[in-house]
């Protein structure tokens, strides 16, 4: 890895698989949040609300297919639960019928059939529809409603003849466009993993409640029992929260082979009187790094945008200075920031400890107004903007502006930012205070370089798309409204996977409320995901 001159070592942003969070589910409606790695820290306490009063929650899943939380009630209603909020919306009119019969109950989305498996302790088996809310009929050909089979273990097992208990369920091959799934489940009298039909679910469908046993977990547990299974980037990992006949609850991995339980760690946030009742790993989203006015920089997953990975300051920096931009380079995966006296730095995002690259410019940017920095991830040089217009591009080596026309005296910016004389907005000076450039990867060979209008509250290019009219002209182009208010300073960035860009922004809206959007580089509009952490006001956002 090659580093900036006259800089220590500066570490890359850690690429770990294991960061997985985590929700763990105690109480009547309280979600715990961790990193799979460290369930004795806890990162979050989410509140379920908008529920009726006195039901509780019962098991929690994912759906892969929308990428949404759902939770089973007490009252055999489904509800889609907003894990940034925790407010909890029912699914359909009324409870699904037949009711649900047992204490514990395990649930878990099939990846395949895009619908919700639930089993309890008292051997039931059913599947909900989740748009509906409604159960599936197993048979139409009965008058009313016809749950699955009961579970039981067939002749031939070695547990035939017990009578089941199986208080957590999960399905391999998590992940949506799946093909084919197992689910497997945990059955806490037993003290086993177990399989519900076969592997794959072919020949014996899950829906016919046969059982097999995969191998003894190791331990006595109780009823208290959730499990999932993770499948990013390939690799499937089995995750179980088992509590002990001391009602304490613990964190740990299961050998899907032989059934064998691992202890990570205890469940911080967990009591005797509150166990853990079930968990959900939330589905791999972009790790997104966000600073604010008070170099404070935090760490989110995408997916879960209100809970801080992790928070460092940022320190290393002059007396009275501070980032105003920051980005990642992706050649080096290292992330750089810009500061109100004009100077780039290295930062080491695991400490905060920031490196400065060269000296300060020698020509400042207009100060006070609104700025963002991004790597062009073809030249490789860092691209900075501002509201003023200002539109100039830094060496990552030298930290000096690269003038365009050296044979002028002094130093030249790249052309102010203008809208084309042929756009719709001509008429209007551009308020462009974030940019994200697409194709953001190592090796790139062209790159369109997009932008955010905070005034107008729309999405731009700098340049035309592919850089046929190069983003040093200055000449904005406008792709379409955001279609929110925008309010506050704005973050921008885009992350390239597989060949595919996707943008994420952050911004103010109905005061001080500050949301995570997902935005479409096609017509400009903004999705919101939810909300950041509480009591932190994004100035900038980098994604790893």
């Amino acid at each position: 890895m090659t580093q900036p001159p006259n800089l220590p070592l500066i570490q890359p942003l850690e690429p770990r698989r294991l960061f997985a969070a985590t929700l763990a589910l105690t109480g009547p409606s309280t979600l715990l949040v961790f990193d799979s790695a460290t369930p004795d820290d806890t990162l979050g306490r989410i509140k379920v609300r908008g529920m009726a009063r006195g039901e509780a929650l019962l098991g929690i899943d994912f759906r892969p297919a929308t990428g949404q939380l759902f939770g089973l009630g007490s009252s055999s209603r489904l509800f889609r639960i907003d894990p940034t909020t925790g407010l909890a919306t029912a699914v359909g009119a009324a409870a699904f019928s037949p009711p649900l019969a047992g204490t514990e109950f395990g649930v878990d989305f099939s990846p395949v059939a895009d619908h919700l498996r639930v089993v309890s302790d008292a051997d039931s088996n059913f599947r909900v529809d989740p748009i509906t809310g409604t159960v599936i009929d197993d048979n139409d050909n009965i008058a009313g409603v016809q749950i699955d089979i009961a579970l039981a273990y067939p002749q031939g097992d070695s547990s035939f003849g017990i009578n089941p208990s199986v208080a957590a369920i999960a399905h391999s091959n998590n992940t949506v466009g799946a093909s084919s799934t197992t689910l497997f489940g945990i059955d806490a009298d037993t003290n086993t993993l177990v399989r519900i039909g076969s592997p794959g679910g072919t020949p014996t469908s899950p829906d016919t409640g046969g059982l097999a046993t995969v191998g003894g977990l190791g331990l006595d547990v109780t009823q208290y029992a959730g499990f999932d299974i993770d499948n990013r980037d390939g690799v499937q990992t089995a995750y179980a929260s088992l509590t002990n006949t001391a009602n304490q609850s613990n964190f740990y991995t299961i050998n899907l082979s032989t059934g064998t339980a691992t202890r990570v760690e205890r469940i911080k946030g967990s009591t005797t009187r509150t166990p853990v009742r079930d968990i959900a790993v939330v589905p791999k989203g972009e790790r997104v790094l966000m600073i604010d006015g008070k170099n404070r920089l935090v760490t989110v997953d995408s997916n879960l945008p209100n809970v801080p990975l992790s928070s460092v300051k940022v320190e290393g920096l002059a007396d009275k200075e501070a980032l105003v931009t920051i980005d990642v380079r992706s050649s080096s995966q290292i992330a750089y920031g810009f500061t109100n006296q004009n100077r780039l730095y290295a930062i080491d995002a695991a400490t905060g400890a920031a490196s400065a690259v060269g000296t300060a410019t020698d020509v400042s940017l207009k100060p006070g107004f609104p700025a963002d920095m991004d790597f062009n991830p073809v030249s490789e040089v860092v691209r900075i903007v501002n509201t003023a217009r200002d539109n100039v591009r830094i060496s990552a080596g030298t930290g000096q502006i690269i003038d365009p026309d050296p044979s002028l005296a002094g130093t030249q910016f790249d052309g102010p930012l203008a809208y084309a004389s042929t756009d719709a907005n001509w008429a209007s000076n551009p308020a462009i205070s974030a940019i994200a450039h697409t194709d953001n990867f190592a090796g790139a060979t062209s790159t369109t370089l997009y932008a955010i209008d905070t005034r107008l509250a729309v999405l731009t290019t700098i340049g035309s798309p592919g850089g046929t009219t190069p983003p040093t002209s200055g000449q904005v182009f406008t792709v379409g409204a955001l279609q929110a208010a925008v309010t506050g300073p704005v973050g921008l960035d885009i992350v390239t996977r597989n060949g595919t860009d996707r943008a994420l922004a952050t911004f103010g809206v109905r005061g001080k409320v500050v949301l995570l959007f997902s935005v479409d580089l096609n017509t400009g509009q903004a999705t919101p995901i939810g909300l950041v952490p509480k009591g932190f006001a994004p100035i900038s956002i980098s994604i790893q």
